[in-house]
């Protein structure tokens, strides 16, 4: 590769605050290609901090300036001198964004500057094609559900939301869980206090197409019902590439896939064991890890001033 075949690109939507506001995408993320990823060796959850990047100095150091030109344009609010960017980041438009699903490869890049506040743990991507063999299109609760006995499927309900945030670090609003599309277990004959059924397992599929938020209730572990959440999630049609948004295919390239089995995705924490299992089981495989990155906007505009 060289500097002729660096470009970076970026969709930011800070009226998602305070759940992710930027996703980035690089050039340097598509080497090597994606296919074959199920023949890739298995080395999951390095460290950003010290990857070896496999690109020449001048091209790692035209993507930075790409990903700072980026940032350095994105428009803040005055903010608060007397409080951090981090603490401001509680606020919209405050000069610390969430970045999220950023490729090891630019979180690696981006380390080499001032302007990361904050990161998450390591997630692993594990890619799985929608019509896998092992794949089951599970039919409409009631007999023949593919439950156990005593479990049943629905759809996650507003009152539903505390319970799911309180479930997962990146989910931060009911607006964001407004624009997901989810399923849920509940379990029969058992409502909470707030007069609705118990929540056994759920699972979301994001804007991207992702799988996300998956969940099993602890007294419901160990009975297949991560699997049958994803299973159901892909046989609904969530994880198709989707047609519109910022997230969509144009046209063509919607028409040329059209008929095709596609690549589903989730990321996963490399401690949630149960979750890699599940989807190593619908036949998962781990293709590079992401990072969600509190990110200085005034750090990159001085960066950007010195470029």
């Amino acid at each position: 590769m060289d500097t002729d075949s660096v470009w970076t690109m970026a969709y930011v939507n800070r009226a998602n605050h305070p759940g992710t506001e930027m996703w980035t995408f690089s050039s340097l993320e598509m080497w090597p290609l994606i296919d074959g990823y199920e023949q890739a060796s298995q080395k999951p959850h390095m460290d950003p901090w010290k990857l070896f990047v496999p690109f020449p100095s001048d091209v790692c150091q035209l993507a930075i300036r790409q990903l700072i030109a980026i940032l350095s344009g994105i428009p803040t609010n005055s903010g608060d001198d007397e409080t951090t960017p981090l603490e401001q980041g509680e606020n919209p438009n405050s000069p610390c964004i969430k970045a999220g699903n950023v490729h090891t490869r630019l979180a690696s890049l981006l380390a080499q500057t001032s302007v990361i506040l904050k990161s998450s743990p390591p997630y692993g991507k594990y890619l799985f094609r929608t019509g896998n063999d092992t794949t089951i299109s599970l039919r409409d609760s009631g007999e023949g559900s593919g439950l156990p006995p005593g479990l049943r499927w629905d759809l996650i309900k507003p009152s539903d939301y505390a319970e799911v945030m309180a479930q997962n670090q990146l989910i931060r609003s009911t607006s964001t869980l407004d624009r997901l599309k989810g399923v849920a277990i509940r379990q029969d004959n058992t409502p909470s206090a707030e007069g609705r059924s118990r929540l056994a397992a759920f699972g979301f599929a994001g804007e991207d197409g992702s799988v996300r938020t998956l969940h099993v209730d602890p007294d419901f572990r160990r009975m297949g019902l991560a699997k049958a959440v994803v299973q159901r999630i892909m046989s609904l049609g969530f994880c198709s590439p989707p047609r519109n948004g910022p997230f969509a295919a144009n046209g063509k390239v919607q028409e040329e896939h059209e008929g095709r089995h596609s690549l589903a995705f989730c990321g996963v924490l490399e401690s949630n064991e149960g979750s890699i299992r599940t989807f190593k089981a619908i036949g998962g495989t781990w293709a590079w890890d992401v990072f969600w990155l509190w990110l200085d906007l005034h750090e990159a505009k001085k960066a950007h001033k010195f470029q």
